[in-house]
């Protein structure tokens, strides 16, 4: 060392200092960076906090509240300033559930452990007006140096209970209405199976409620009318809203009767099938009816036969046949001598009379044939498939029906049957014209001596038609059909 010269410190010590001054400086910029960053991660938390659509509080191991967020504000009432540092379970739990809760949050801010974390359950919580209104809850605990800290996340789920209590009462309704319905009801697969059956569907079909569930529509739908069923397809493919139909069902104990059958389905949102809810009622007696007027409607209220209009209406189908190839004859017959049966024994006899008559002319006929009484005496015949022999055949065993004696009170009536026919293979024949004709060949009978038969030809046109009445004339003659005949 120079005398007189400053005292400076060894060079190995002033980069030592050097070296510290740079490592201190380094590390103060570190944790200056990591104070901001703390802060920013900080205010990220809070701002996630303050803008969930979940309350979330958070309470130290003594049990009071440390942490409030704005959702807590609204679904609680209270706000935050107003919270913090009262007791959690004094704030928004109900007094009557307050014990339990205790208990148990205590456990856990103590071991940091229990049943109750990781996973959510439903409790019932309480406005700061003391009105209860059920929550989802959340619940975890973290680790602090002054004991385990709980973690709330709430959710009030007051629509969601309203929903369920809503959808609840409907079931209850609908349940109430499925049973005590007099009107048969299922629930129905879209494969078809009933699900669940009420009492009045057991009581329509026989069965027992626990015989029809797993049963279907076609399981006791009559043979007949399995085709009927094709509708369901279509609805369960939703190519229509709603399927109803007329069917017969087959009872347990055998019986037949009519149902009325209406099905909807219940779709999901994307359109399927759910099931299908059916309602079925008995309509036995109104088709019972409608039948019986039909046939009244259709049918000679003496006799039982086929009237002039339904005559007509299978006159008609076995024209359309013709295109097809083939033929048919029609043949009227006039019961010879009614009105001497009418005059001496009296109206009352005369009916008597034409139920026999009916019945013999139904005995000599095949089942594809049709026997009709137009009116007073007069019958028409409609046979298909036949040709000059055959309705030769067929007009000599009504002949022979007729031959055997009509007895009247113990009296023989002295009758017989004039009968004209004409057979053709046009499809494009006139129909009306048709029953003329053989009216015509009728008379043309009775000009011969009655009890015979004769058959039509074009000549019979232009002298006998001068003398025959209008009464076969196409539908809009002037004379009534069932009027009684003059001629004998």
């Amino acid at each position: 060392m120079i005398a007189g010269a400053p005292d400076y410190p060894p060079r190995a010590e002033l980069v030592r200092a050097f070296l510290w001054l740079m490592i201190a400086g380094a590390v103060g910029l570190t944790v200056h960076r990591l104070v901001l960053e703390v802060r920013a991660r900080f205010v990220e938390y809070r701002s996630v906090l303050e803008t969930a659509h979940e309350s979330f509080i958070s309470a130290r191991a003594d049990g009071r509240i440390v942490d409030w967020n704005q959702q807590a504000e609204r679904d609680f009432g209270w706000l935050r300033h107003e919270v913090i540092g009262r007791e959690l379970v004094d704030t928004v739990i109900p007094p009557r559930f307050r014990d339990v809760y205790r208990e148990r949050f205590n456990d856990l801010l103590r071991t940091g452990e229990h049943t109750l974390l990781g996973r959510r359950f439903e409790m019932l919580a309480m406005h700061r007006d003391g009105t209860e209104f059920p929550v989802e809850i959340a619940l975890s605990a973290l680790r602090t140096e002054g004991g385990y800290r709980l973690n709330a996340f709430l959710h009030d789920i007051s629509e969601r209970h309203e929903s369920d209590r809503a959808l609840r009462e409907a079931e209850e309704r609908f349940r109430r209405a499925f049973d005590d319905s007099a009107t048969g009801m299922a629930i129905v697969s879209p494969e078809g199976e009933w699900l669940q059956v009420n009492q009045a569907l057991a009581d329509l079909t026989g069965y027992s409620k626990e015989d029809l569930a797993g049963m279907s529509f076609a399981d006791i739908t009559h043979p007949d009318d399995l085709d009927t069923d094709r509708g369901l397809r279509h609805l369960v493919d939703g190519e229509r809203g709603r399927y109803v139909t007329e069917k017969r069902y087959l009872r347990a104990d055998g019986e037949v009767i009519w149902i009325s059958l209406s099905v909807s389905p219940v779709r999901d949102e994307d359109r399927g099938t759910l099931y299908l809810i059916s309602q079925m009622q008995d309509v036995t007696e109104r088709k019972r009816t409608e039948a019986k007027l039909a046939h009244q409607a259709m049918h000679d209220p003496l006799t039982g036969l086929p009237n002039r209009t339904l005559f007509t209406d299978r006159l008609m189908l076995a024209k359309a046949r013709l295109r097809r190839g083939g033929s048919l004859a029609v043949l009227f017959c006039d019961v010879d001598h009614f009105k001497v049966v009418n005059d001496s024994f009296g109206h009352e006899a005369g009916d008597r009379l034409l139920i026999e008559v009916a019945r013999r002319l139904r005995s000599m006929l095949r089942p594809s044939d049709t026997v009709s009484r137009f009116g007073g005496d007069e019958f028409a015949l409609l046979c298909e498939e036949v040709d000059s022999e055959v309705v030769e055949q067929i007009a000599e065993r009504l002949e022979e029906a007729f031959s055997a004696p009509f007895l009247i009170d113990g009296h023989e009536a002295p009758v017989s049957a004039s009968t004209g026919i004409v057979l053709t293979t046009d499809p494009d024949v006139d129909p009306d014209q048709l029953v003329s004709d053989a009216d015509l060949a009728m008379y043309a009978a009775k000009q011969g001596g009655r009890a015979r038969h004769a058959l039509y030809h074009e000549e019979m046109r232009g002298p006998l038609s001068a003398f025959t009445s209008p009464r076969h004339r196409p539908r809009g003659s002037t004379r009534s059909r069932m009027g009684p005949t003059s001629r004998s």
